[in-house]
């Protein structure tokens, strides 16, 4: 429950983000437009502009580090426990030529090895 509501809490909060940002982008177009039809001069639109971009700028960066800080759900976390501690019951039960295809990926993504080099020991699966 407690996670639902911090969710809940998070995504309103990212909306709300989310509406401030179109508003700050809505009001440097019409700023622009507004230049471009000769009703302000680059003075004044050159410094309110910057600050516009500024916080513009300011809330995507809120909005994303609100994104990178949403912890995963609950059950995700215990469904990748669940799966973790069977990993070597499920490996078993795959068929041969599978095992085989597993253990060439693994020994394909060793540390300090190149795409296409060649293993580090050599390892002969049977089949």
């Amino acid at each position: 429950m407690q996670d639902q509501f911090g969710a809940l809490v998070r995504e309103l909060e990212v909306k709300r983000l989310q509406e401030q940002h179109r508003r700050v982008e809505i009001r440097l177009e019409a700023m622009y437009q507004d230049k471009l039809e000769g009703r302000i001069t680059k003075e004044m639109y050159d410094p309110k502009a910057h600050d516009l971009r500024a916080q513009s700028l300011e809330l995507l960066d809120r909005m994303n580090e609100m994104r990178r800080n949403t912890p995963p759900p609950v059950q995700d976390a215990i469904d990748l426990t669940d799966l973790t501690s069977r990993a070597a019951d499920l490996f078993l039960m795959q068929p041969t030529h599978e095992k085989q295809r597993f253990l060439r990926v693994l020994l394909n993504l060793q540390p300090g090895r190149t795409a296409g080099s060649a293993p580090s020991s050599k390892i002969r699966l049977k089949g």
